[in-house]
């Protein structure tokens, strides 16, 4: 029988330990050897710069990968462009070609412009879930990451890799964002805000890593964490 959703994070934080998300460039230029992970310091994001950096973040890795998001970012940065304010005033076509690496970059480009105007209308207020969900090109995952990530507030996210996991650790899963989100969110209401927060910032980073490192598209059984508790083990091949 598959155990409660708290004991899954139990599992994947003791055998992965913590992942430290959301990866911040200022502590990545500090240690490179860190990426910007900041492993147990939920202090973090602590700053307007910061807060604006994991936004712009959440909306490039849209059907990319973090590792081209890392590049848009540094591009964005080399063009000055890293703030509401001089992204708001350069030419679509300086955005566009700072952010080209990850894909779509007319779409993002005109999602970051929507997205700094909202954020200097609530910055440093965290902005209410319906009216982040209003601006153009910011669905569910993305506002979750946004907010969870950025402004710590109790959302998880849910994702490809939440999706994948749930499905194959109970053998079925809800499609609907809301109700596979209900379903990681119920185990921790007895958590106080600011701590679930931490939990889901947690939890959601470990389901990433476990499903890049075992639960793959292909999944690697053999040493998951999960394996004796998983509806698929051994199963998917």
């Amino acid at each position: 029988m598959t155990p409660p959703i708290s004991d899954i994070f139990s599992s994947l934080l003791k055998a992965h330990g913590s992942r430290g998300w959301w990866p911040l460039r200022e502590l990545r230029r500090q240690d490179p050897q860190s990426g910007g992970y900041h492993p147990g310091d939920f202090s973090l994001p602590v700053s307007a710069a910061q807060r604006f950096e994991i936004g712009v973040g959440a909306i490039l890795t849209q059907n990319t990968t973090w590792k081209q998001v890392e590049v848009c970012l540094d591009g964005l940065e080399r063009a000055g462009l890293l703030a509401p304010e001089p992204l708001l005033l350069a030419p679509v076509q300086v955005i566009e070609k700072a952010i080209r690496p990850g894909g779509y970059f007319r779409q993002k480009a005109r999602k970051l412009c929507e997205y700094s105007r909202f954020f200097r209308q609530w910055d440093p207020e965290p902005p209410p879930r319906p009216e982040l969900l209003s601006v153009w090109g910011i669905g569910e995952e993305t506002a979750d990451s946004i907010l969870l990530y950025a402004y710590k507030q109790p959302f998880f996210v849910v994702d490809a890799y939440t999706r994948r996991l749930l499905e194959r650790l109970f053998g079925e899963a809800d499609p609907r964002y809301a109700s596979l989100q209900e379903k990681l969110t119920k185990s921790f209401l007895h958590l106080e805000p600011v701590r679930r927060a931490q939990v889901f910032n947690e939890f959601h980073a470990q389901v990433v890593h476990q499903s890049k490192t075992f639960c793959r598209s292909r999944p690697l059984c053999r040493g998951c964490p999960l394996e004796s508790v998983c509806a698929s083990a051994g199963r998917l091949v």
